[in-house]
């Protein structure tokens, strides 16, 4: 039995069974509830008084450390069966409370983590059924806990996707291949009651924390995942979506960051995506800004990420330090500086389909 090519800091901890009781059938994984690197992850599990581990852990700057070894069963989900049966991640949240968010590069690379462990030990598709008797499992599927926390949870759908896209050598596994969803939508700009779905426009939606809610932009495009959160500003030129108890469950499983979602005959639809509004065209690049160049050159500096567009397809990854690019004719760059460039990283790579809209101003990367 292996362990992954992919770690980049290893720390055995003691807090394991040597070896585990059951092959490897299944993936959990956790929070740190922090922004703990690598190391101090390591130094967490290095304590017996701790009685605490995980195979592995990431950083958000997307490096990979080794607690416990795959064939032995580490201690991470407050569930014998299960962990002698799983491989325990824990990953890194570059946001707190109340949604902890995951860095794109920390997402990018647990899913490249998951595509290993299935491939070294035969497991041909992740299954995540949102209950424990899938091979996907979350730390509160077996113990009284918020870990991994709303933002990750929400993504599990989506892990799950990504892993079997590249397990399947690049073809479209479900949701991808669903039809649009929708839910009825039971007020504009006013009060939010139980169970109910409301749209906010203005400049905040004045609610409570009791609930979900989404930004949605002026192209109809989800600028993050749901929250639980309440009193959200307002994008410019769009709208946010407001749900408390089954509504807010409802967003909470049907909307990720860069769906489609728009509002018709009292009615939300949503549909899966992966686009993202530009922040200029031919414009100077500021702070976490995402970029369509048609001409000329760039004039970028090298602190971000550039990828060339032709015919509608990424000619190479997205790099970072590649700046004050030509534009040749009739091509596009696309341009991104922090977390904007961190998300073309994880999005386009060479081949992918990118439909650059100078028009509306977004582009939509093609899975």
């Amino acid at each position: 039995m292996s362990n992954s090519s992919l770690v980049n800091y290893t720390k055995i901890s003691p807090n394991s069974n040597n070896p585990r009781n059951n092959t490897i059938k299944k993936i959990t994984i956790h929070h740190c509830a922090g922004n703990a690197s690598v190391e101090t992850i390591g130094n967490i599990f290095a304590p017996t008084s701790r009685q605490a581990s995980a195979n592995y852990g990431i950083g958000s700057d997307g490096r990979v450390g080794m607690y416990v070894e795959e064939k032995n069963r580490a201690w991470t989900s407050s569930n014998a069966e299960n962990d002698h049966q799983a491989i325990t991640i824990e990953v890194a949240n570059d946001g707190g409370a109340p949604d902890w968010h995951v860095s794109d590069a920390a997402m990018a690379k647990l899913i490249q983590l998951c595509v290993d462990i299935c491939k070294r030990n035969g497991i041909a598709k992740l299954h995540y059924t949102g209950d424990a008797s899938g091979n996907l499992t979350r730390h509160n599927m077996f113990a009284a806990t918020t870990c991994p926390g709303p933002y990750l949870q929400g993504k599990f759908p989506y892990i799950a996707s990504e892993v079997n896209k590249q397990l399947q050598g690049g073809t479209v596994e479900e949701p991808e291949k669903v039809e649009a969803v929708y839910h009825i939508l039971d007020g504009t700009n006013v009060g939010r009651g139980t169970d109910k779905l409301i749209r906010y426009t203005g400049t905040s939606t004045g609610t409570n924390e009791y609930g979900f809610e989404v930004p949605i932009d002026r192209n109809g495009i989800a600028v993050t995942g749901v929250r639980y959160v309440g009193n959200s500003p307002i994008p410019v030129g769009g709208y946010v979506l407001s749900g408390h108890g089954e509504a807010g469950k409802w967003l909470y499983a049907n909307i990720n960051e860069g769906d489609l979602v728009g509002v018709y005959d009292g009615w939300v639809k949503v549909q899966k995506a992966c686009c993202r509004t530009l922040d200029g065209v031919d414009t100077g690049r500021g702070t976490n800004q995402l970029i369509a160049y048609t001409k000329g050159r760039t004039g970028t500096n090298a602190y971000g990420f550039e990828v060339c567009i032709v015919d509608g397809v990424a000619t190479s990854d997205a790099i970072y330090g590649n700046g004050n690019i030509l534009v040749a004719e009739g091509t596009y760059v696309l341009s991104g500086h922090g977390t904007a460039g961190e998300w073309l990283y994880v999005h386009v790579k060479k081949g992918t389909r990118v439909e650059v809209n100078t028009q509306y101003g977004f582009i939509n990367v093609k899975k």
